[in-house]
């Protein structure tokens, strides 16, 4: 059973829950599909092996470190180096849930809580024992794990001479600095975010621009909808129902719940693209550019021009358009690369792991739609200042 849920967890993180099958890790594991049933009921059963095996490895980590002695500060570092230990056998990504039969999806619902809780627990026991600091431990915490998460998504075991303690060192490098340094940078000090404002209304006789504001606001609703719905789980009847549109309304704009997905990425590409190239043209060093990029990346996805879509979704495009919107992406880390490269060179970003740096900070960007909703405790404005607490602070020289 371990190497078939390590086979397992390696297709599911390379093909993505749409195109992972049974067919897959058996071809990974050298046996027959008909073996693999040896191991896994159907592809609901082997999502869910997968997913748990991920929990239990997650709990083991945090479980463990809250039972050790010392500050919160040396519990948190040593969660964080036994989640990424090369002795954990490989894991999932934990994506769509909803994929899950309703009795496995509270299990692992149950079980990210218990974790999440854990954690939290670590984090404020760190502030109140004074060696860790932070704004909100909440926020905090769910910015740690999503950049922990992300590492699934963009790690290829075996290529290259990157492994999970290396990440966690630099990981722990960044986090550590930054929440143990209150006060050195804070939303207080931020360049005004790239703020995307809603377009003015539309004159009643201009129909060509009452249609492209129609797909837009579809668009603008697919995306909330797959961050809160999933893709993979849900068919293009719980698209127009959870929309409140009828199906021949939806294939006015857009072909198919994959090319509604497409669409979801492109517009938010767009906007990304608008708002990185601004921060890139405007002067200021490199902290300020990465500082400004939160703060902006925090707006696109709960200000007025949000929500964009989550990026943990591309496999589910086709191999087209996933080439496309992996091309286009590209572009953009490019140049939030650019602005750490800048950094350390105008001496505003100390000399640290930079890729790992940023790939930690996209992570925790990315998870925000996972966790944040209008209304929600926090403002927008409390998540933008945590995450300049955890990274910029990461980011700062060192005193003396």
């Amino acid at each position: 059973m371990e190497r078939a849920l390590d086979a397992a967890a390696y297709v599911l993180n390379a093909d993505g829950l749409t195109y992972a099958s049974l067919e897959g890790v058996a071809t990974a594991l050298g046996i027959t599909k008909s073996a693999l049933y040896y191991y896994f009921r159907s592809k609901e059963d082997l999502v869910y092996k997968s997913y748990l095996r991920t929990c239990q490895v997650w709990i083991r980590a945090v479980e463990g470190a809250a039972g050790r002695g010392g500050a919160g500060r040396e519990r948190f570092e040593a969660y964080v180096r036994s989640r990424l230990s090369v002795d954990n056998p490989p894991v999932a990504f934990v994506g769509e849930i909803d994929f899950l039969a309703p009795s496995h999806r509270n299990e692992i619902f149950a079980l990210e809580r218990r974790h999440d809780h854990a954690l939290r627990g670590l984090l404020s026991e760190g502030v109140a024992d004074g060696s860790l600091t932070m704004p909100d431990v909440g926020v905090v915490n769910h910015s740690v794990i999503g950049a922990l998460n992300w590492i699934l998504v963009w790690l290829r075991p075996g290529k290259g001479e990157m492994t999970p303690d290396i990440i966690g060192e630099a990981f722990l490098d960044l986090f550590l600095n930054g929440l143990a340094r209150s006060g050195r940078r804070s939303a207080a000090d931020l360049p005004p975010p790239v703020r995307l404002m809603e377009p003015p209304p539309v004159a009643a006789f201009d129909r060509i621009e009452q249609a492209a504001r129609r797909r837009e606001a579809l668009v603008r609703s697919g995306s909330e909808f797959f961050n809160r719905n999933g893709f993979d789980n849900c068919t293009l009847e719980d698209v127009v129902n959870g929309l409140g549109i009828s199906k021949s309304a939806l294939y006015h704009y857009v072909s198919s719940k994959e090319a509604l997905l497409h669409a979801a990425y492109d517009r938010s590409l767009e906007k990304t693209e608008l708002v990185m190239t601004t921060i890139d043209d405007d002067p200021g060093d490199g902290l300020a550019k990465i500082m400004r990029t939160i703060a902006s990346a925090v707006d696109l996805h709960v200000g007025p021009a949000g929500p964009i879509a989550n990026y943990t979704r591309l496999k589910s495009l086709t191999p087209e358009h996933g080439r496309e919107v992996h091309a286009r992406s590209e572009r953009l880390e490019a140049i939030l690369s650019g602005f750490f490269d800048l950094g350390v060179a105008d001496g505003s970003v100390r000399r640290i792991d930079t890729h790992l740096a940023r790939l930690a900070l996209l992570g925790a960007i990315n998870s925000l739609p996972k966790w944040y909703a209008p209304g929600a405790r926090v403002d927008a404005d409390a998540v933008t200042a945590n995450l300049v607490h955890l990274f910029i602070n990461g980011l700062v020289p060192r005193k003396g």
